[in-house]
């Protein structure tokens, strides 16, 4: 490939596909580089109700009802509380919240941007990005054993949480905790139960926990703390996982008969937003811009409404609008600083454990100071 587009999109997750889908259909040429193939199971399994929005502005709610995705009426809290609530759908507008495959999920999107007249390189990993000697940028990158080169007038930055190529543009992530997840996958039983279903949240003492039904009818089981309290030295994680797992009856109750089908698997999932989103010609979005907690499991519908949105500011930024890209980056602000009030609201409700650094974290410091500085790319 040594072609020109109006738009190079890097990375093929929610984002990059939903903002290759929607500058395709408005005309423009469009690559998306895509590192993966969309072979491997992808962690973040929950999409609430109002994602159906995004999807029907994609035109690909029709096929996403026909893939296979388990609905789910509710979500079960056990939060400020030992015995569960029920936040359920039923009169939520938009319908049921689901569980996805996500691996699924992904290469539809795919599907659909390439259907929509964009190039999409699956196994294509970016070696450099460059600015052109004309108006634009110049990238190369590794597939299928060679090395390729297009150019691009604009280009996204849609790389998810390793923000990779970010670090090209000078950017730096401000972090304001150190949360990550490690999750078990439980095989199937012969009957799920009703609770099954819905996703089920618990607070504990170092953390929290949810799981939820995937449609695959396996349960998923992630345990969410900090980094610094996960054991070091002789200690395995897994160790610590079930014991951890055994403070949580609702959902100790849930995995009651199984063993985990495989190895345990850790994901970064602390909240950050980077110091700038936008420059000449570049924008980043969705998770590689701003990273939001598990727990308002938002972060699907967020990633599809900032591909979006992204989609509409190059659009303009093309045509010469000369504000296109700073209001952008004023929506992107607007979004981290309301995320981070209701974070800190949902958080406090929490006060069965005052003297755990885990919870004092969140409950008695400002959430928008950095937690231990920023990190330069």
């Amino acid at each position: 490939m040594n072609e020109r587009f109006d738009v190079a999109v890097i990375g093929g997750g929610p984002t990059g596909t939903a903002a290759a889908i929607a500058l395709a259909r408005g005309g423009r040429s469009v690559a998306v580089l895509e590192r993966s193939r969309y072979e491997h199971a992808r962690i973040g399994e929950v999409l609430p109700p109002v994602a159906r929005s995004p999807l029907i502005k994609l035109g690909v709610w029709g096929r996403f009802i026909t893939e296979g995705h388990a609905s789910s009426p509710g979500i079960l809290s056990a939060w400020g509380q030992d015995e569960p609530y029920e936040n359920h759908f039923i009169f939520n507008p938009y319908g049921p919240g689901w569980h996805l495959d996500r691996r699924r999920f992904d290469a539809m999107l795919a599907l659909a941007a390439r259907e929509a007249g964009a190039s999409v390189c699956q196994g294509a990993r970016v070696t450099s990005c460059v600015p052109a000697a004309s108006r634009g940028w110049q990238v190369e990158f590794a597939s299928n054993g060679g090395r390729n080169h297009l150019g691009a007038a604009f280009l996204v930055y849609a790389t998810g949480r390793a923000g990779i190529a970010a670090r090209w543009q000078g950017t730096k992530r401000i972090s304001c905790d150190r949360l990550v997840g490690v999750v078990g996958y439980f095989p199937a039983r012969s009957a799920g139960t009703r609770d099954d279903r819905q996703t089920l949240v618990e607070a504990t003492e170092n953390g929290w926990w949810y799981s939820a039904r995937l449609p695959d009818s396996r349960l998923v089981v992630a345990y969410m703390t900090d980094a610094d309290l996960l054991p070091k030295g002789r200690i395995p994680v897994s160790e610590y996982w079930q014991d951890q797992l055994e403070r949580a009856p609702n959902t100790r109750f849930r995995t009651s008969g199984r063993m985990p089908g495989m190895s345990l698997r850790s994901f970064a999932a602390n909240s950050y937003r980077l110091d700038r989103v936008t420059g000449n010609n570049w924008l980043v979005a969705g998770d590689a811009a701003i990273a939001l907690d598990p727990l308002s499991s938002q972060g699907i519908y967020r990633a599809l409404e900032s591909g979006l949105l992204a989609a509409n500011a190059i659009e303009s930024c093309l045509l010469g609008g000369p504000s296109a890209l700073e209001e952008y980056a004023r929506w992107t602000q607007r979004s981290f600083d309301k995320y981070l009030s209701i974070r800190t609201v949902t958080y406090g409700r929490e006060q069965r454990w005052a003297s755990s650094p885990f919870w004092q974290r969140r409950q008695n410091r400002s959430d928008h100071a950095p937690y231990g500085g920023v990190q330069r790319y």
